[in-house]
């Protein structure tokens, strides 16, 4: 098992979602004090484990974990897939005052969610991204990914004391 810093391992998933933007889910949710995210393009899967989930620069370090089908279960099928989706500037401005004035953006977020992921570059205009599901703490679906969990934990608090943060975490 290779494990990544976060950086390393977001340019790589970066790099493939934009060769194929389509197939891609996201999950984040917090674990005994760090931050797990799973990724999928539909046919592997990668859990990061960073220090917070909630700050802009967190630190982290990330591995592959297997393949979909193995690992499926940090997903909802029911949730679209995760993407960049470009928004023209007249929709971008009737959903900041539709949320001013405190009305529902269900129709514009379904509307913006059926929309096809697509790549950076190919968006010439504002675009959001998303979405992100949020899964319960504790969801391991096997010993095996038990342990990757657990060596990621390990690897991630020695980065932290190596960069000085180790009396936070410990």
């Amino acid at each position: 098992m290779d494990l990544e810093s976060f950086d390393d391992l977001l340019k790589y998933l970066y790099m493939k979602y934009d060769k194929n933007p389509f197939g891609w889910k996201v999950s984040i949710g917090n674990e005994r004090g760090f931050g797990n995210i799973f990724v999928t393009n539909s046919k592997d899967v990668w859990q990061i484990k960073l220090d917070s989930i909630y700050k802009p620069k967190p630190i982290g370090m990330g591995t592959k974990i297997g393949n979909y089908e193995g690992n499926n279960n940090f997903f909802d099928n029911k949730v679209p897939y995760y993407g960049l989706r470009a928004i023209e500037e007249d929709k971008l401005r009737a959903i900041s005052r539709a949320a001013e004035n405190g009305q529902y953006l269900n129709q514009f977020i379904d509307e913006l969610l059926k929309k096809r992921p697509m790549r950076a570059k190919e968006i010439s205009s504002a675009a959001l991204n998303g979405p992100i599901q949020f899964m319960q703490n504790g969801k391991y679906i096997s010993e095996r990914q038990r342990e990757v969990d657990r060596k990621l934990k390990e690897s991630l608090e020695k980065l932290l004391y190596r960069e000085g943060y180790g009396s936070e975490y410990v």
